[in-house]
């Protein structure tokens, strides 16, 4: 079984994200110029987790071992790999905590890649939250439907087999996301053109 090593920063000894001091700026990475440019893309799930590092530290690290449930593209990932966070006050505060349980997309752009680093920038993001991103902006009628759209990528998170019956993404939840996503496009679409005038 392929075990990753996932490294993130928390407060004290808790699961939780810490409290971002400082604004994040930056420009959200393209997920579909994402999984073209990737050589491996995969889903997997932190499972495990121990904290590291000195007692006096004020940070403690968190190190949380992935399962990969899916493969997107390429190969999987022969080696672990490492996703690393730290807090440093001279940079950006935009990476994420670490979520145990929840499925990742993973986009590595260099088969020899070590690292990976969470960010709400991208492109690195939890597959629930993507994959309904998606859907959303993919359905005929959405007004930023070429902007937001991302259908290779979608393509591939539908076919994510064991991902997605995690999520329950089935038959039922096809039907009832149809009626929301058509709402959702009438009502963005009525507000574009409120706007307009």
């Amino acid at each position: 079984m392929l075990r990753i090593v996932l490294k993130g920063v928390i407060f004290a000894l808790g699961l939780v994200a810490f409290n971002q001091a400082f604004a994040c700026s930056c420009a959200r990475s393209d997920p579909d110029e994402a999984f073209e440019k990737s050589v491996n893309v995969f889903v997997a799930v932190p499972m495990e987790a121990a904290v590291v590092g000195e007692a006096e530290q004020p940070q403690g690290i968190i190190q949380a071992t992935l399962t990969v449930l899916d493969v997107l593209k390429g190969p999987a990932p022969d080696a672990d790999l490492v996703m690393e966070a730290t807090v440093d006050p001279q940079s950006t505060a935009c990476q994420t905590s670490i979520s145990l349980g929840s499925a990742y997309v993973i986009f590595l752009t260099d088969a020899s890649q070590s690292t990976v680093r969470p960010s709400v920038c991208g492109p690195h993001e939890t597959f629930q939250h993507l994959r309904m991103r998606l859907e959303e902006a993919c359905y005929p009628g959405h007004p930023y439907n070429e902007e937001w759209c991302a259908p290779n990528l979608l393509e591939a998170l539908r076919g994510a087999r064991k991902a997605n019956r995690k999520y329950h993404f089935n038959e039922e939840w096809e039907l009832e996301f149809e009626e929301y996503a058509k709402r959702r496009a009438e009502s963005l679409n009525h507000r574009r053109q409120e706007q307009n005038y």
